[in-house]
């Protein structure tokens, strides 16, 4: 495989979104692998794969460091746009901190931001935005909320904060 052919399809996938680097990577083997993987099918010998998964891999690298001196490719963008994004969606800092994991990325931009904003008024707003203003009753509703809190990525501190549960009376 060409490395401009590799440069256009790293290229393409930029055009629909923000990859972080270790994400395109993989994107970009997969990519590679396809081929490999049809032309192992066809002979019997697998001499010489080593040798083609190092030769790709270097193009792979190759191609992200053109994209990231082009300025395509920008961890720090992709973290902060994923912060944002996480934010907007009502998701609390576990959840995104998973996000970011699962990008490969550094937590920095979250711990920028966890400065400035009140978590336990994020929670609040979320719940309030899902449940309506009046608190739970019922202790079953009391856990539903909860449990949807605790998935929304948001601490049991928080949580409970947002159902103005004190954590000794239950």
């Amino acid at each position: 495989m060409q490395s401009s052919s590799l440069l256009e399809k790293a290229v393409s996938l930029l055009s629909r979104r923000d990859y972080s680097r270790a994400e395109l990577q993989r994107r970009l083997q997969s990519f590679l692998r396809k081929p490999l993987r049809e032309h192992q099918d066809t002979s019997s010998e697998s001499f010489g794969h080593e040798e083609d998964v190092q030769k790709h891999a270097e193009q792979i690298a190759a191609v992200l460091t053109r994209l990231e001196e082009l300025g395509y490719l920008n961890d720090d963008r992709v973290s902060a746009s994923t912060v944002r994004v996480g934010i907007a969606k009502g998701q609390g800092p576990q959840r995104i901190k998973a996000d970011l994991k699962h990008k490969v990325l550094s937590t920095d931009a979250l711990h920028e931001v966890e400065d400035e904003l009140d978590w336990f008024a994020q929670a609040r707003q979320v719940r309030s935005r899902r449940f309506g203003d009046a608190l739970p009753d019922t202790p079953k509703e009391k856990a539903r909320q909860l449990r949807f809190l605790l998935y929304r990525g948001f601490t049991q501190q928080q949580a409970l904060q947002a159902l103005k549960i004190n954590e000794w009376d239950e």
